[in-house]
């Protein structure tokens, strides 16, 4: 297996450059370490390209009070039993 990064066929080059970040943000990769994988100029660069790969914050803080309202009732349910 050649490396892609190395590979003068751009087509190889486009390829993991698409592949890269999903695969490192799905697998908690910092940001910072994707942007200097990909060369960017800053992380800023990288989250303007790649922010959708993340659940919109309004998700995320519909979630994160629906689990912290829940934790509650969760413990007192099986407190009593």
């Amino acid at each position: 297996m050649t490396n892609a990064w190395l590979d003068p066929n751009p087509t190889a080059r486009i390829r993991i450059v698409g592949t890269l970040p999903v695969t490192s943000f799905r697998h908690g990769v910092d940001v910072k370490a994707v942007q200097n994988r990909l060369g960017h100029s800053g992380a800023a660069v990288t989250l303007d390209v790649y922010s959708h790969l993340w659940p919109d914050s309004d998700d995320r803080t519909r979630e994160a009070v629906e689990r912290a309202l829940a934790a509650p009732a969760d413990t007192l349910r099986t407190a009593g039993s």
